[in-house]
C-alpha cells in the first residue's frame, strides 16, 4: 500500500512539474512573440534626431551619455537616430530603464544621409511601428542654415528642407493623434516667422531661438528626472525646463502652435497698411539678430517699430499685431545673456536683395499670408531711399 501511494505520489508530481513547465513554455512564448507584453504604453517619448555629420560630431557622444542618465523612470524613453562623419549607416539608439538599470539598445538604419526628409520620415513611422506614448517630443540638434535649411549633413554637402521636415512632422503629429507635446529646433537661428510657420501642424508648441545655440548644451539630464517627477505636464513646463536647465544658449522662445496658424488673419491688416502707406526704410542701427550667407533676420518687434508708416491706420494695426505676437503667440521666453534681454523672441527675415524676394515663395508662409507684402514695402522703400 506505502509502494503504490509512493507511485501515485511520483506520477502526480511528475504531472505537476509537466504543467509548471508547460505554463512557463505558453508564457515565454507570450513573450517571444509579443515582447511589449512586458511594457505598457510609455508616459513619454523623447525623439531626437541627431544630424551630427560635420563639425558638431564631438558632442555626439556626450549628449547621449546626458540622455543615459536621465532616464530614470520606466514610463520614459529615449530614441535617438544619429548620424556621424565615419557612419556608413545611421545608428538608432533606444534607452530605457527596467528596474534599477538602464539600458540601452543599438541598430541600424538604412542609410547615412541625415539631410534627407524620407530618410526622417522613416525614421519617425520606425517610432510609431515600434512604442506608443501618451506624450511624445521631438527635438532636432544640428546646424540651423539658411530660412530654408536644417541638418547639415557635410558628407553630401546637403542640408534639410525645412518646408519638407514640417510636412513629415506633421504628418508624424496627425498619425499620434496630435499628441506630439512640443517641437523643439536645437539649431541657430530657427525662430524666424517664416520658419516655424512651416512646423505649425508638428507639435502643441514650437520651442527655438532666434539667435545662435551653443553645443552640446547641459539639459537633457534634469530635464528628464523633473519630468519623471510630474504626474501631468504639457509642451510649456517642459519647455520651461530645458530653459531652466540649459548654459549653451542665448534666448530660447515658445509658440504655441494654435495661435501660429492665425498668422494669416492676424498679418492681413498690417501688410495692407504697409501697402497704401511707405513704410520707413531699415534703419542702419538695427542689427540683424542672425545671419547666413546672404540673408539677414531681425528681431520682428524691433523690425515693425522701426519701419511702421507714421500714418494711424498703419500705427493701429501695428499695435494690434504686436499685442497678439507678444501676449497670444509667444507663452514663454528667456534669455541667457545680458544683451538678449530686451529681444522679443522671433525673428523675421527681411530681403535686402530684389533676387531674394522670390526665392521662397513656395513656403507656405508666402503662399498662405501677405507676410511677402509686408517685406516687399519695406525692401521698395530701401532701394528708393
Amino acid at each position: 500500500m506505502k509502494e503504490e501511494f509512493h507511485i501515485l505520489t511520483q506520477f502526480k508530481n511528475r504531472n505537476f512539474r509537466a504543467v509548471i513547465l508547460l505554463v512557463m513554455a505558453l508564457v515565454g512564448l507570450c513573450f517571444v512573440f509579443h515582447p511589449k507584453s512586458t511594457r505598457n504604453k510609455e508616459k513619454w517619448l523623447f525623439i531626437y534626431y541627431m544630424s551630427y555629420d560635420n563639425d558638431l560630431y564631438i558632442c555626439g557622444d556626450k549628449i547621449i551619455k546626458m540622455l543615459e542618465k536621465g532616464v530614470v523612470n520606466p514610463n520614459q524613453s529615449v530614441v535617438i537616430q544619429a548620424d556621424f562623419p565615419d557612419s556608413t549607416k545611421m545608428k538608432r539608439i533606444l534607452v530605457q530603464r527596467s528596474g534599477w538599470k538602464t539600458i540601452r539598445k543599438n541598430s541600424l538604419a538604412e542609410s547615412d544621409e541625415s539631410a534627407s526628409t524620407e530618410e526622417l520620415a522613416k525614421y519617425l513611422d520606425w517610432v510609431l511601428k515600434n512604442f506608443k506614448s501618451d506624450n511624445y517630443v521631438l527635438v532636432f540638434l544640428d546646424h540651423g542654415g539658411m530660412l530654408n535649411q536644417m541638418c547639415l549633413d557635410a558628407t553630401s554637402d546637403k542640408w534639410m528642407n525645412s518646408m519638407e521636415a514640417g510636412k513629415v512632422c506633421a504628418e508624424f503629429n496627425k498619425k499620434t493623434g496630435g499628441k506630439v507635446r512640443l517641437l523643439f529646433l536645437q539649431q541657430c537661428g530657427r525662430s524666424s516667422i517664416q520658419n516655424i510657420f512651416s512646423f505649425k501642424d508638428s507639435a502643441e508648441f514650437i520651442l527655438s531661438s532666434p539667435v545662435p545655440v551653443g553645443a552640446p548644451n547641459t539639459y537633457y539630464t534634469k530635464m528628464l528626472e523633473k519630468v519623471s517627477e510630474s504626474t501631468s505636464m504639457d509642451g510649456k513646463p517642459l519647455a520651461e525646463l530645458i530653459m531652466k536647465y540649459d548654459e549653451h544658449y542665448g534666448i530660447y522662445t515658445l509658440v504655441r502652435s494654435a495661435e501660429l496658424a492665425k498668422l494669416a488673419e492676424k498679418i492681413a491688416p498690417l501688410a495692407e497698411a504697409f501697402k497704401a502707406e511707405k513704410p520707413k526704410a531699415v534703419p542702419k542701427e538695427l542689427k540683424p539678430v542672425f545671419e547666413h550667407v546672404d540673408e539677414k533676420n531681425y528681431d520682428l518687434r524691433d523690425f515693425l517699430m522701426a519701419v511702421t508708416p507714421p500714418g494711424e491706420n498703419a500705427k493701429l494695426a501695428s499695435e494690434e499685431f504686436l499685442s497678439w505676437y507678444e501676449k497670444k503667440l509667444v507663452v514663454a521666453k528667456k534669455a541667457n545673456v545680458k544683451n538678449l534681454q530686451n529681444c522679443s523672441g522671433l525673428s523675421i527675415f527681411v530681403p535686402s536683395q530684389k533676387k531674394q524676394t522670390t526665392r521662397y515663395d513656395y513656403l507656405p508662409v508666402y503662399k498662405d499670408t501677405k507676410i511677402k507684402d509686408l517685406t516687399q514695402s519695406v525692401l521698395s522703400e530701401q532701394q528708393n531711399k
